[in-house]
């Protein structure tokens, strides 16, 4: 019913007001003109007076509305939580389908939340981008002479800032413990607007050469290793060097995967600025709507002016990314994926609740019929069914907020370490508004439907029927039926998107991997504060590997700077040592340096030559050894004929030059098989490997002087903890750190693939359960709304096998119908699938075939169960039943 204009009424009331007062004027002795005029004035304005009355008259109808409204709701709710008590077992089953979809998205989301989507905690985060190349989107080294021409002012850029990882060890009466941190320039906490915890930034004094040390903290380390203690006038030695404490970072602090332990000035000598070698990080904060591809232009165009190479590579590749979006690299397809998945079995639950609300809609036609001969409209009754399903809804969320929590907390545990702000994923403000949202739409999304269908009760045919005969009334088949495809469609896109995740990690487990698994490695650093000499390290080296290698069960100890999946390293242009200067390298293959022992401890294959002995790691060998790739691009330039075995080699670096200036000349005495270095996904990169004594000292400082001891062992028995024991008893002041093997470096590199392929089985099972009971109840539905035909069939002598295929052949449609529907779904998901996909097509024959052969099954069983409890009814008892 549509509400009336009070207009018309207070039209009325101010008419009757100036009767009546000309009435009055009248009986004093004036004329009726003359009264009737006075009345009008004597009132005033009329149209101000007209339009404040009907203001007043809509404010009153509106709060009468609006109180009516909230008693009419009090009302519904109160009537559904009467209903809900009196079948419990349909409150328990609605709110608990609800709570473990709605738990389930709102736990995945609350990490979506946290990594993706939640700005970083810097000021105008939007304006920090890192330097970055094509095919280094995480940041790319950069040499200093670049970042010099880059801190000119410029009106497209307010800062520059250069960072570099260090490793260090903090000294102390204790063990050495390993503290992972930067050197970075003082520039970078203004760029980034660091409000510290305690303390300062660095100034532009600790930011120059023979500056006292200074450091500033992570939170984590200043209270795990400082109790949380005043730092004013604290120090702390690192590597054996007092460092003043002047400041501590805040909790939140992350520039890369993993938050530094401490952060020291760069400080480097003014002649190490015009260095055109790369290897710095670089940050820049650009200016005020500053358009990022022109602020790339012009960081080219800078670095060709000064004819530099900016990045790893040609600078005309050179771009800025945002660094939200360095930190969550290789993230955001994975946790996507992952909150679609799970918004997928939320939508199977919303399916199999709106098919319970159909089935008690169903029966409780002739209340409803009852309610609208009473009086009741078709709009009253559906608000009182969406008020059920809106509490349901609700129930339902608050059900899921410890659902959620837990997922959360179990989603922290299983990923690996290095995915930014994961930690902080939990049941914040965000989340919890959320999954009370969530609350909502799914009542509305499962229950409007069933309450508009049930609105349209034909109440002279439900009343004229009578209770007694509405279970074998049809209704509703054909919206049942789209549920029950749209239920096998949804369940057939998580079970396929888990059968190929599956099939992607079998074709992974047999790529070959280029090493041996069963090693044992640790990093250890001999620093320049202790080892001034690079002789003394290289003989403390030796010391440290003999003391290891007496370890029961180990069969040899060699170092590398680097093993693989380890990270990346520095690269050197490498050419023919024939070729001219002015010629392009044959490129830019992966340095290493390694004891002549390290090919055979780690399982690297020869492929030609012979491998480096003792003998070799001398000062002045010029030997190297290369890998495939790099041996490939060598032959190209060589000749097919020629052999890169014996053949000389120059890498283009000025530390790699001798006494004239000349590039020095190397001999490749062997080649060995690539190493898939960046895991398994990704071809085997060129790697260029020098010996330990032969390589020039230059290379040593670039590694810090960090290697990672490579262990391979007799037997499994062998732990850190022997290796560490070993160590100090030969250098105390030494502390071996990051102990594992290559097993677990590469699943490590494998576990976000592992933890989504796990997360994404987990959901495909749920939602095949979710799916069967779904069916079941529809079936079931089905069935009991024809309990006197099946008894008069069988009366008749229908078999109770016939009765039961019968039921399920009337499923086969819909059935049919979702499983084409979910492959034409999967197909077109295929490129959220792709990148986490390894020589698996998304149309996967085997894997489309399994899952409809599955999916199939388990509805054809979920069908046959009450089907043949449907067989076995009592004829007799079917057909006289009231």
């Amino acid at each position: 019913m549509i509400p009336r204009d009070p207009t018309s009424d207070v039209d009325r009331e101010i008419e009757d007001h100036i009767e009546r007062r000309t009435a009055a004027l009248v009986a004093r002795g004036m004329s009726e003109t003359e009264a009737r005029s006075e009345a009008r004035a004597r009132f005033g304005d009329r149209g101000r007076v007209r339009a404040e009355c009907v203001r007043i008259q809509r404010r009153r109808r509106r709060r009468s509305e609006f109180r009516t409204l909230v008693a009419s709701c009090l009302e519904d709710g109160l009537s559904a939580l009467r209903g809900f008590r009196h079948r419990p077992a349909f409150t328990a089953l609605a709110v608990g389908t609800l709570a473990l979809g709605m738990g389930a998205t709102a736990g995945v989301f609350s990490v979506v939340h946290a990594v993706l989507l939640r700005p970083l905690p810097f000021p105008q985060p939007e304006g920090l981008h890192r330097v970055v190349t094509a095919d280094r989107p995480t940041g790319v080294p950069v040499a200093p002479a670049a970042v010099t021409v880059w801190s000119e002012a410029s009106p497209l850029w307010t800062d520059v800032a250069a960072f570099s990882p260090v490793r260090t060890a903090l000294t102390g009466p204790d063990v050495p413990r390993i503290l992972d941190g930067w050197r970075a320039s003082a520039s970078l906490f203004g760029a980034l607007g660091v409000d510290f915890a305690r303390g300062r930034s660095f100034g532009p004094t600790d930011d120059r050469p023979g500056a006292a040390p200074v450091v500033v903290l992570s939170h984590r380390v200043w209270q795990r290793d400082l109790a949380g203690a005043d730092i004013r006038g604290r120090s702390v030695a690192l590597d054996g060097v007092d460092h003043e404490i002047v400041g501590v970072l805040p909790p939140s602090f992350d520039l890369e995967r993993a938050t530094p332990d401490f952060v020291v000035p760069l400080a480097l000598p003014p002649e190490q600025w015009t260095n055109p070698t790369p290897w710095l990080g670089v940050l820049i904060r650009l200016g005020p709507d500053a358009p990022p591809a022109a602020v790339a232009d012009e960081l080219r165009r800078r670095a060709e002016t000064a004819g530099l190479d900016a990045g790893d590579g040609p600078s005309p590749r050179l771009a800025t990314r945002p660094l939200a979006d360095v930190l969550t690299e290789g993230l955001g397809s994975p946790l996507w994926l992952l909150l679609g998945a799970v918004g997928a079995l939320l939508l199977i639950g919303c399916v199999n609740v709106a098919n319970l609300l159909l089935a008690r809609g169903t029966r409780r036609a002739d209340e409803l019929a009852l309610r609208a001969a009473l009086g009741a409209g078709r709009g009253r009754i559906v608000r009182h069914l969406l008020a059920e399903s809106l509490l349901l809804g609700v129930l339902g969320a608050l059900a899921a907020l410890p659902l959620a929590a837990l997922v959360a907390q179990g989603i922290r545990v299983l990923a690996p370490a290095g995915i930014p702000r994961i930690q902080e994923a939990g049941m914040d403000v965000a989340t919890l508004g959320v999954t009370l949202l969530l609350g909502v739409v799914t009542a509305l999304v499962a229950g409007v439907l069933p309450a508009v269908r049930a609105g349209r009760t034909d109440v002279h045919g439900v009343l004229k029927r009578g209770s007694g005969r509405l279970a074998g009334t049809p209704g509703g088949e054909g919206l049942r039926s789209a549920l029950v495809v749209a239920e096998i469609a949804l369940c057939l896109l998580l079970l396929g998107g888990a059968g190929l995740l599956i099939r992607s990690a079998h074709a992974l487990s047999q790529v070959d991997r280029g090493f041996q698994e069963q090693v044992l490695t640790a990093r250890l650093a001999v620093p320049a504060s202790r080892y001034p000499a690079l002789d003394d390290a290289l003989r403390a080296l030796d010391d440290v590997r003999a003391a290891a290698a007496g370890v029961p069960g180990v069969r040899s100890v060699e170092y590398t700077s680097r093993v693989p999946l380890a990270g990346n390293s520095f690269g050197l242009p490498v050419a023919p040592a024939f070729a001219p200067d002015d010629t392009e390298p044959v490129g830019q293959p992966r340095m290493r340096i390694a004891t002549p022992g390290y090919f055979e401890a780690m399982g690297l294959r020869l492929v030609d030559g012979r491998l480096p002995g003792p003998t070799d790691d001398v000062e002045g060998n010029v030997a190297v050894v290369v890998n495939h790739p790099l041996a490939r691009d060598l032959a190209r330039e060589l000749g097919d004929d020629a052999s890169v075995v014996g053949s000389s080699i120059v890498a283009r670096g000025g530390d790699f030059t001798d006494g004239s200036g000349a590039y020095r000349q190397w001999t490749v005495i062997g080649v060995v098989e690539g190493v898939r270095d960046d895991g398994l996904r990704a071809e085997a990169p060129a790697e260029l490997y020098f010996l330990p004594r032969a390589v020039p000292p230059a290379p040593w400082n670039w590694i810090g002087r960090e290697v990672l001891l490579t262990v391979a062992l007799e037997g499994p028995g062998v732990d850190g903890a022997a290796l560490r024991s070993a160590v100090s008893s030969v250098a105390p002041e030494l502390a071996l750190h990051d102990v594992e093997t290559m097993a677990q470096r590469l699943a490590a590199s494998l576990a976000v693939e592992r933890l989504v392929r796990l997360v994404m089985t987990v959901l495909a099972v749920l939602g095949v359960m979710l799916a069967a009971g779904g069916i079941v109840g529809v079936v079931a539905s089905f069935v009991a709304r024809r309990i006197p035909e099946v008894g008069l069939r069988m009366a008749l002598g229908a078999s109770g096998a016939r009765v039961t295929g019968e039921v399920v052949r009337r499923l086969l449609t819909p059935v049919v119908l979702g499983v084409a529907t979910g492959l034409l779904v999967l197909r077109l998901a295929a490129p959220i699938l792709g990148e986490l996909l390894f020589d698996v097509g998304p149309a996967d024959p085997l894997t489309l075939l399994g899952t409809t052969g599955v999916v199939g099954a388990v509805a054809v069983l979920a069908a046959w169960i009450p089907a043949r409890r449907a067989a076995r009814v009592d004829p007799i008892r079917s057909l006289t039943r009231d």
